[in-house]
């Protein structure tokens, strides 16, 4: 019996280019729940800087380039997908299965509620690390390319820092050039909104529409940015907060050598990419990130990294703890 794809049009998550759709798929005598992940036919660019035309366009090629590289990593060691079930792909839409039916939330959601696994900052370290690995295996990924300007995107990334760089360009010259300087495959956007985590703290990764190339130290500063702004915001307790940025960076570490200079840099650069111009922060975060007291904390932290040269985790952790303290 040919295979039936029911979808119950129930949305569950989705950015500006795509949405993700509940649906049933029914084969061999058994029903699997699944998902339906399809590009809009019409995309606008109100968040990005270019074209409405362009958007569209590069929105199909980031659905294609997510679809082959879920596809090459379904069996790789050390990192969790969804299952891709390939033969109902077509087209603007690829199936998969439903995270949410295997017992994992996304890890945004576990964050809010807090209800995150300790365990979690230690498998989320390795799976990004061991994605890391995967996406530079020339053998595994040959032929794949990234169907976004890296330059584009950083900008994009640091268009808060070269504003308040602006009497200190240098700095922000030597960032962009650092992330230009790495050719190799890289996952921009790591972060809690596109992992889902279980009860036990297991690590699923997807959405690999936005793969770029770019420095690997980018990476770790983007992911553990969030955990940063969640902090400030009152969402994740400090002490708890500062255990997973510890266990993460260590395990990351362990994997991929960070270069703690850089990896201070670009983790300030994104945290006033999120804390300041709010760019995708979850609607529950929004009302505590978005207070004037914790923007400023954001951008003192920002301060601390730029002007009092704090180069090293030890001094970007005191930085925080001193800023996130005013705001109780």
């Amino acid at each position: 019996m040919k295979p039936k794809l029911k979808i119950s049009g129930v949305g569950k998550a989705g950015g500006v280019t795509s949405e993700v759709l509940e649906a049933q798929l029914e084969h061999h005598g058994h029903t699997d729940a699944v998902v339906v992940k399809r590009t809009h036919k019409k995309t606008e660019g109100s968040h990005f800087s270019y074209s409405d035309a362009a958007l569209q366009k590069a929105a199909h090629k980031n659905h294609v380039l997510d679809r082959k590289i879920l596809e090459r990593l379904q069996d790789y060691p050390g990192v969790v997908v969804p299952r891709l079930h390939k033969d109902y792909s077509k087209g603007r839409q690829t199936v998969m299965s439903d995270f949410n039916a295997e017992g994992y939330t996304l890890m945004q959601e576990r964050i809010i509620e807090t209800t995150l696994p300790s365990i979690t900052a230690v498998n989320a370290a390795r799976t990004l690390a061991n994605l890391q690995v995967a996406l530079r295996d020339k053998d595994l990924m040959q032929g794949i390319k990234p169907v976004e300007d890296s330059i584009t995107q950083i900008r994009e990334r640091l268009a808060e820092a070269h504003v308040l760089l602006y009497g200190k360009l240098d700095c922000y010259r030597e960032l962009e050039a650092k992330f230009l300087s790495d050719d190799g495959l890289l996952y921009s956007v790591g972060h809690p909104k596109n992992m889902a985590v279980n009860g036990s703290g297991e690590v699923m990764v997807f959405d690999f529409g936005r793969v770029i190339t770019g420095s690997q130290q980018f990476v770790p500063a983007n992911f553990l940015a969030h955990i940063g702004l969640a902090w400030i915001g009152g969402v994740m307790p400090q002490d708890k907060a500062q255990q997973f940025i510890t266990d993460f960076y260590e395990t990351f570490n362990e994997v991929i050598p960070i270069e703690e200079k850089w990896f201070v840099r670009f983790f300030a650069a994104e945290l006033v990419h999120r804390g300041l111009a709010m760019r995708w922060i979850d609607p529950r975060m929004f009302k505590q990130v978005r207070k004037v007291s914790a923007k400023l904390a954001v951008h003192a932290v920002f301060l601390d990294v730029y002007e009092n040269e704090c180069t090293t985790l030890g001094a970007l952790m005191g930085s925080l703890e001193n800023h996130a303290s005013k705001l109780l």
